[in-house]
């Protein structure tokens, strides 16, 4: 800072010029001004943050036609990413799953899916899977271990229904999940046995 008179430098602190004598007025920092600031910086920042939390969940489900057990059908957003983890859990132990999916939930509120998972060591049977529709943990039920399947829908459902226990029970077909490595849909159990074995070989 210069003295608006003579231009010398004024030292930090100082009230008068050293050079001239002349008083020496500093701005007088508004801290009121400069709170409202800070408040308003934090509101944008909370406000950016929770935005994209909001994005975020909405993008990462994607809505499917859930036939219920009921005898009913019930649109519910389903998050594929917990379902794409848990897979890649299976995937490790050579295991297949199926794009048929069961569906515990009430009202629009998913508890955990149900997976048909085969092992091509055993022709036409297959255990399930429960997975947290929160922590995406999966879970082996053990009184649904090597069941031999004649139809996909019905058994997972009926499964699913037994799982349910005061909720309610759905099922639902991931047709684009037959894409990925590792997800089988077939209604022959002979063809979705041959591509087991093709991707365990």
């Amino acid at each position: 800072m210069e003295c608006k008179k003579c231009s010398v430098e004024i030292k930090e602190g100082e009230k008068f010029c050293h050079n001239c004598g002349t008083k020496i007025d500093r701005p007088k920092v508004n801290i009121m001004r400069l709170l409202i600031s800070i408040i308003l910086i934090i509101i944008i920042l909370l406000v950016v943050i929770v935005s994209k939390i909001f994005i975020f969940n909405i993008t990462k489900t994607k809505p499917y036609l859930v036939k219920t057990s009921s005898g009913t059908t019930k649109v519910l957003n389903i998050n594929n990413k917990i379902i794409d983890n848990a897979v890649d859990e299976l995937k490790k132990e050579n295991l297949g799953v199926s794009t048929t999916t069961g569906v515990v939930f009430r009202g629009n509120s998913i508890k955990f899916y149900v997976i048909a998972v085969f092992n091509p060591i055993q022709k036409n049977y297959c255990s399930f899977y429960t997975i947290d529709s929160k922590t995406g943990k999966v879970n082996q039920v053990k009184d649904a271990q090597s069941i031999k399947i004649s139809s996909l829908e019905t058994d997972v459902l009926e499964i699913t229904q037994k799982l349910s226990k005061g909720y309610s029970a759905g099922v639902y077909t991931d047709e684009n999940a037959g894409m990925k490595d590792n997800f089988f849909y077939e209604d022959d159990l002979k063809e979705l046995q041959k591509k087991v074995e093709k991707y365990v070989k």
